[in-house]
């Protein structure tokens, strides 16, 4: 599928009804039926036993690193989050200990979804996912924050190449992305949880469609999903997992399926109102230690990651 075929969702000047929406293919629910259980079953994070905004962003970020081949554990990523990110790493505690390159992989990723939450909608902007992506790899790639410049492909599922937008075309693309996201998500408020899952779902095949980086585009991709749930009330998610055994394979068969197979955004949308059901059943990994109420990694900083 191509990078206009996915964009047909935006000739809308509306966010298409959820009775419209692409049913999960995994999912007995419709799209309808999960969205009404969350409006039944939503309480507010603050309310919710081990649902901290510091525990769901550390959960988030171990989950998308770990999609992306990242070998640091859960402990250790909650362990690297809740230090200063300016403190010495102790080393040689033991065989699970955190590496330096575990704090590569931990850290930056935890500013950048810090900073990310902290984005209103109108700052929804090129300048916003350029500094997110400085702070995401600022630290070990050059080119970090700004556009890739060379061509860019990679097989799907099955071995089905996936080509991303054509280099030149990068900048307009991704301003026509955002601005579209900035004007489905203006004039309501508070806004709709079908809504803000449908632009997160949006956000997220469309960015890595567009693919506007030499690295760092599917934890990006997932960062912005979360900033537009966050509008809503909602996340930070683990979009790459769920409470199902083949979560991660049902994510990466959604990209397949509207990289490939002619499916339209909505199902994206589907899948996101998915992660937000399935995260008001038992909270995931909370066996761990309680996490304070920030996260001491990117205390004082979320914003300053944006300039």
């Amino acid at each position: 599928m191509t990078l206009q075929s996915v964009a047909r969702a935006s000739q809308r000047s509306d966010v298409p009804p959820v009775s419209s929406w692409s049913r999960l293919f995994f999912c007995a629910r419709s799209p309808a039926r999960l969205l009404a259980d969350v409006q039944a079953g939503r309480q507010p994070a603050a309310e919710r036993p081990g649902l901290s905004l510091a525990h769901r962003s550390a959960h988030a970020v171990y989950a998308s690193n770990c999609f992306e081949g990242c070998l640091t554990t859960r402990a250790q990523t909650f362990a690297l989050l809740q230090v200063p990110a300016d403190s010495p790493l102790r080393e040689g505690s033991g065989p699970g200990s955190p590496t330096p390159l575990d704090r590569e992989w931990a850290v930056p990723h935890a500013r950048a979804l810090a900073a990310a939450l902290t984005v209103t909608g109108p700052e929804l902007t090129e300048a916003t996912v350029l500094a997110l992506h400085r702070t995401l790899l600022g630290g070990v790639l050059a080119s970090a924050g700004a556009y890739r410049v060379g061509e860019a492909c990679t097989d799907g599922l099955g071995g089905r190449p996936v080509q991303y937008a054509p280099a030149a075309s990068v900048p307009g693309a991704l301003r026509d992305l955002l601005a579209q996201a900035r004007a489905w998500l203006a004039g309501e408020s508070p806004l709709a949880c079908d809504r803000v899952c449908y632009v997160a779902g949006y956000v997220m095949v469309m960015f890595l469609l567009v693919h506007p980086f030499e690295d760092g585009n599917g934890r990006l991709a997932r960062i912005l999903a979360n900033c537009v749930l966050r509008l809503g009330g909602l996340g930070p998610l683990a979009l790459t997992t769920t409470r199902l055994r083949k979560g991660a394979r049902h994510y990466s068969q959604v990209l397949d399926r509207v990289q490939h197979r002619g499916a339209n955004a909505s199902l994206a949308g589907a899948y996101v109102l998915y992660c937000v059901a399935d995260e008001l059943g038992p909270v995931p990994n909370n066996d761990l230690a309680p996490l304070s109420s920030s996260l001491p990694c990117v205390t004082g900083g979320s914003r300053e990651a944006l300039a």
